[in-house]
């Protein structure tokens, strides 16, 4: 699973994720450093990415509260957790600098594309 961070108010993260859709995520169970841009991933991080883990404590069927590292418990839209989370799963969510790398480098391609006419 993947999604971009689009905005940051009020400690609410707005994401586009995978499938195109939107959701708001608390910042509070997102990898420390996430800004306006990145790109965060669910799975195993390589070494060195921002990341953190996030236990799944209860599923509703439209959001799963997760406990943070922390021990704060957040509420996650079911959407913006990969198929076959179950409760007691742990989940990592980490920064995809190299991805967000490229996203901005074919951003700023495309605003050279326009300009330029």
């Amino acid at each position: 699973m993947r999604f971009i961070i689009d905005r940051i108010e009020s400690g609410l993260a707005a994401a586009e994720l995978e499938n195109g859709t939107h959701a708001d995520l608390p910042l509070a169970a997102l990898p420390e450093g996430c800004h306006e841009g990145s790109v965060v991933r669910t799975g195993p991080a390589p070494a060195g990415a921002s990341q953190c883990r996030l236990k799944v404590v209860r599923i509703s069927a439209d959001c799963f509260t997760v406990e943070t590292e922390t021990g704060s418990r957040e509420r996650f839209p079911s959407a913006a957790l990969p198929e076959g989370c179950r409760k007691d799963s742990v989940l990592t969510l980490w920064l995809d600098s190299a991805a967000e790398e490229e996203r901005q480098r074919e951003i700023r391609k495309l605003e050279d594309d326009v300009w330029a006419d």
